[in-house]
């Protein structure tokens, strides 16, 4: 009775070894080519140089040095920030002790405790008519020395919202590449997974490309060099 030999996919004959005659089990019969296969290799092709032009800027530091520059620049952003920070609170401490009803870093004009020098000024005249003294003016004269250093208080408010908005933004961008830089390798990881399945399903269906003998007999071959069978189509047949 006549064993057939069956093609594992939809292929093309490429060589024929035996076309008619005895033949030994494990002698070479045909070298098969399938299309899907072969647009299987292409696409692992394909994803593995993606994946090495994808993995490159981590390989060569550049994302090493990008995520540096933006903690540096967060981090700086943020020393400028809690200076700003720690004036706005001393300028409102001092405010505090001169307007019992102060709100927190209203812009106003500076007052310089230690320097306020008051000189106040009375002067009385008696009228004709009543002959009794009458207030007559007041005043009140405040001179302040501001130091050399010093900043208004609308600059100093500007400098303090600026400076935070500029921080909250620099970490956020910092925040945002990290996140970044994890999803990109993650990705990198499941990517290089799935090839590695791909090849290993590619390389299963590859041997299978090679047909051998599976025993002794006489083998006469239905299709030989530059013939097609679908899948499941007799290539040939063994007699033992």
């Amino acid at each position: 009775m006549a064993i057939s030999i069956e093609a594992p996919d939809d292929v093309e004959v490429l060589i024929c070894h035996v076309k008619a005659g005895p033949v030994s089990a494990g002698d070479k019969l045909y070298v098969l080519r399938c299309l899907p296969l072969e647009q299987l290799r292409l696409r692992i092709e394909f994803i593995r140089e993606y994946l090495d032009l994808t993995e490159r800027p981590f390989l060569d530091g550049r994302i090493a040095a990008q995520m540096a520059n933006l903690k540096n620049k967060a981090d700086a952003l943020k020393l400028i920030h809690e200076r700003n920070e720690f004036e706005v609170t001393l300028r409102d401490k001092a405010y505090e002790l001169v307007y019992p009803n102060h709100r927190v870093m209203q812009p106003r004009m500076h007052i310089d405790i230690s320097s306020y020098r008051s000189d106040q000024s009375r002067s009385t005249t008696l009228t004709k008519e009543t002959g009794k003294p009458t207030e007559i003016s007041y005043s009140e004269t405040i001179t302040p020395t501001p130091s050399p250093d010093y900043r208004p208080d609308i600059d100093l408010f500007m400098s303090f919202v600026r400076g935070k908005t500029e921080y909250g933004d620099a970490q956020l961008a910092f925040d945002h590449a990290s996140l970044q830089h994890r999803d990109t390798t993650d990705k990198i990881a499941l990517i290089r997974q799935k090839v590695h399945e791909y090849e290993a399903i590619y390389q299963k269906k590859k041997s299978q490309l090679q047909i051998v003998c599976p025993l002794d007999g006489a083998f006469t071959a239905r299709i030989v060099e530059g013939g097609f069978a679908r899948k499941g189509h007799t290539l040939g047949e063994i007699v033992p």
